[in-house]
């Protein structure tokens, strides 16, 4: 019989499972879209049991499909990070989860920032506590819906923690989701009790902290009888997205960056914790990574592939139709203008951002647009102002021009926006394949090392090396010179675009 690691990646459009078989191969992968509420005053919110739900599914597909359940020898997750995720007594949840990109809680992040001083506060958790952070979340709840927060017994961080906790019973969070929270001390590895003791919440709220590959359970009945997985199979921790899809790349070894663009992204590479640590920007986050020597460095963007989306309405795509045929289109129309020199500027901020500059608005815009200005134009300022922007981020972690870089996520399979962040980086991208399903393959690949599975290990761990399905794309002098001169210009607009209030000041 052939023995299988079932994989799940709770990401922030959808849920993607592969099964891992013990020589590394992935045998069917599923996808199933997930619901998000959005609302004007910055909410972004989703179903912890929707999650759930999909999951329960996917697990059916695969006894349908002639999976025998017997032959999952352990299950692995990961997904987005840096969510509320309220428990009651029951271990029900309380009302849909908190989003990493919901930005309702400015006033009391400012509120935690002011009692603690904000250069102290993130010397002690090693990253700033902003609106999306977990505490100023947890003190909107009470200011804002108090009978919610009234019936939390609980609270958990990542969506695959939630999973887990539905699956064995266990509330735990891997080191680099905790670190995203702004409550983890980071040189020792706790929650802190007196910040949030300083702010009224008890460290009873907390959930148990894990290593990444550590085994917090196995499949309890109630969960085993709806999902069709033995009793008892066990359940990894897993580990949060950013160190999952690095894992998946094949990235290894300290201060090569990469860059993740999925609907949202990332820019991010590994730097040696023991040493010397240079000054980060505001907007910049230290992770812990799934290795105790190495830490992730890693500037989050919450404008990439969502912005290649919207681009796609430009030239006649409508939800829930095939985009696939609007992205051939996308490249046609932006590879007409391959002069841009006139073209305009474009500031692809339009949905609030974390990252190069942090805004709790929209901000998105065009800049230098004439009568002679195209539509090919745009569309390929678009394709560069995200790929400036990106370099931006790269700017602020001291990624340097040259060299090389690792380029991962689903929005990587438009050739004229990969070619247009080798121009902006100035670096030689490796394009890695299978971008869907790499944060799983990254999990897996944790998975693999507690079984002992060395084959599988080293045939995912092949994934990320040349030669498999590959593919490199070299800047083109010209064009990165020009972008590298415009780079200043761009940060200009879009600094000054940013600047404006928040809130329009006569409403």
């Amino acid at each position: 019989m052939n023995l299988f690691v079932a994989t799940f990646d709770v990401g922030t459009t959808s849920l993607k499972a592969v099964l891992v078989s013990r020589d590394g191969t992935l045998l069917h992968p599923l996808t199933e879209a997930i619901d998000t509420w959005s609302g004007n005053d910055g909410a972004v919110e989703q179903d912890p049991d929707q999650w759930y739900r999909l999951f329960t599914g996917v697990a059916q597909t695969w006894w349908r499909l002639g999976i025998d359940p017997a032959s999952i020898q352990m299950i692995a997750m990961t997904g987005q990070m840096q969510n509320l995720i309220a428990l009651d007594l029951e271990d029900a949840p309380v009302g849909r989860a908190m989003l990493y990109s919901d930005m309702r809680a400015s006033k009391e992040s400012d509120a935690v920032n002011q009692r603690f001083g904000k250069a102290a506060l993130q010397a002690s958790v090693g990253n700033p506590v902003t609106a999306g952070s977990l505490l100023p979340k947890l003190m909107f709840l009470r200011e804002h819906e108090l009978e919610r927060l009234a019936r939390t017994r609980r609270v958990l961080f990542g969506a695959k923690d939630y999973l887990v906790h539905r699956l064995c019973g266990r509330s735990v969070c891997d080191w680099t989701t905790a670190s995203t929270t702004g409550l983890l001390v980071t040189r020792e590895r706790v929650w802190h009790d007196a910040l949030l003791d300083s702010f009224g919440f008890a460290a009873a709220l907390m959930p148990e902290l894990s290593a990444a590959d550590a085994i917090v359970g196995g499949v309890h009945d109630e969960a085993a009888l709806a999902t069709g997985f033995r009793s008892g199979t066990p359940v990894l921790c897993g580990v949060g997205d950013a160190a999952a899809t690095a894992l998946g790349a094949g990235v290894s070894g300290t201060h090569r960056p990469y860059v993740y663009v999925g609907t949202t992204g990332w820019v991010a590479q590994l730097v040696d914790a023991a040493g010397p640590q240079r000054p980060v920007a505001d907007t910049v986050f230290t992770l812990s990574s799934w290795e105790p020597d190495a830490l992730i460095r890693i500037a989050p963007v919450l404008n990439a592939g969502n912005v290649l989306a919207w681009a796609l309405t430009l030239i006649g795509h409508q939800p829930g139709v095939d985009p696939e045929r609007y992205f051939d289109l996308l490249e046609a129309e932006a590879g007409q203008s391959l002069d841009q020199s006139n073209g305009p500027t474009f500031v692809p901020f339009i949905s609030p951002e974390r990252c190069p500059v942090h805004t709790l608005s929209a901000h998105g815009a065009f800049i230098g647009i004439s009568s002679q200005t195209t539509r090919s134009q745009m569309l390929r300022s678009i394709l560069e102002g995200l790929a400036q922007s990106l370099r931006w981020c790269g700017d602020l972690l001291g990624v340097s021009p040259g060299g090389e870089m690792t380029a991962i996520g689903g929005a990587t399979r438009n050739t004229i926006f990969t070619q247009a962040m080798a121009n902006a980086f100035g670096k030689t991208l490796h394009v890695k394949p299978n971008a869907d399903y790499l944060a799983a393959v990254g999990v897996a690949r944790l998975a693999a090392r507690v079984l002992g599975w060395n084959e599988a290990e080293t045939r995912l761990s092949a994934r990320g090396d040349r030669g498999y399905q590959e593919r490199i794309v070299a800047p083109d002098p010209q064009r990165a010179a020009f972008l590298h001169r415009r780079l200043k210009h761009f940060q200009h607009v879009a600094t000054t675009i940013t600047s404006f209030p928040e809130e329009d000041p006569l409403e």
